[in-house]
């Protein structure tokens, strides 16, 4: 392996770097810290016909036993702020991690992502994902998205309208799937708060009206780690699975069978039902389906407690999967996503 510069780390061991501690090895592994590198390790993978695998925070990606190319960390760092009248535009590098850059625009008083506190990750990923908690979504205040186009070579600086945002979706899950690498985001935050405290339990905890940007973003914080496990202690990549949007056709049959089963509007003749709430009438919550566990607090996260593989992980997500749908007719659909090559 002379050929490979020495830098790169060989038979790299990613189970530690991916929040369901699947075990990976990786053929190669390096971290870029700034555009150029990311740019020179690209070219360096393509010039020996290396596959190259892009990684990010690890919390909302499955990862395969063994991965043949290169795997990419990207690990920018850096916050800039330009300030207007009633608000701040933020740009921030892809390797920041997100729940420490909301902190960080609280303390400056720019105002906005209180919800989203606590979402584990870094912010590269964020936009791949629209990541959203509690009422609110990335969307809702990204500006533009800086990319690495890998089959045109440049740099991409593409706008929030061109983003094609969706529930937990982006043009990057699509069309520019496999073809790009976010390096960074700029996001337009508030001077004044703009408090959203009308979803699920935010709604009772502010109930008297009384709430401040801190104040909301501590009871975010409170509520995620009441019902979320943390990664480091019990392996787990969040909610596994998106919430379904059915017809409101299928929501009134639902309704006449289970008349409490809750849920949220999201456009004309169409209704948004928790998982959470599907995968817990179907009596997995809290229990083991083949080597993984349905969180007790949360039946969306699906734990690995034994740090089982891949295969295992998704034997367990059909299995839960088939369960939902066999006593409802809704599919439910996987919220993480395989590592897969770039297109290059």
């Amino acid at each position: 392996m002379s050929n490979y510069p020495a830098y790169w780390q060989q038979e790299a061991d990613l189970s530690q770097k991916n929040t369901l501690a699947a075990p990976c090895t990786a053929a190669f592994y390096v971290e870029v810290k700034c555009e150029a590198e990311l740019v020179e390790q690209v070219q360096s993978a393509k010039s020996l016909n290396l596959p190259v695998f892009v990684l990010s925070g690890g919390s909302n990606i499955l990862c395969p036993e063994r991965i043949d190319g290169l795997v990419i960390a990207p690990r920018m760092q850096g916050i800039e702020a330009q300030a207007g009248d009633d608000h701040v535009l933020v740009t921030v590098a892809a390797g920041v991690n997100w729940h420490g850059f909301v902190e960080h625009c609280l303390s400056q008083g720019w105002f906005g992502l209180e919800n989203l506190a606590l979402i584990p990750g870094l912010c590269g990923a964020a936009p791949i994902q629209n990541i959203g908690a509690y009422g609110v979504e990335l969307c809702d205040f990204l500006v533009s998205v800086r990319f690495y186009h890998i089959e045109r070579d440049c740099f991409v600086e593409l706008s929030s309208s061109k983003c094609e945002f969706g529930y937990r979706d982006s043009v990057f899950k699509r069309a520019l799937r496999g073809k790009a690498i976010i390096t960074a985001m700029t996001l337009k935050l508030y001077k004044a708060p703009k408090l959203v405290c009308e979803y699920g339990p935010l709604k009772a905890m502010f109930s008297d009206g009384e709430s401040t940007p801190k104040k909301l973003f501590n009871a975010v914080c409170e509520l995620r780690r009441a019902k979320l496990p943390d990664p480091q202690k019990i392996p787990n990549a969040g909610s596994f699975f998106k919430n379904p949007i059915i017809t409101e056709k299928q929501f009134l049959a639902l309704k006449s069978s289970y008349p409490e089963v809750p849920s949220f509007p999201v456009a004309p003749g169409y209704v948004k039902v928790p998982a959470a709430w599907l995968i817990d009438q179907a009596g997995l919550k809290g229990q083991s389906v083949g080597a993984l566990t349905v969180h007790s607090q949360q039946a969306l996260v699906l734990t690995n407690p034994q740090c089982e593989s891949l295969g295992a992980i998704l034997e367990a997500a059909e299995i839960i999967a088939e369960k939902v749908n066999a006593q409802f007719a809704i599919e439910l659909e996987c919220e993480p996503q395989i590592l897969e090559a770039l297109k290059l």
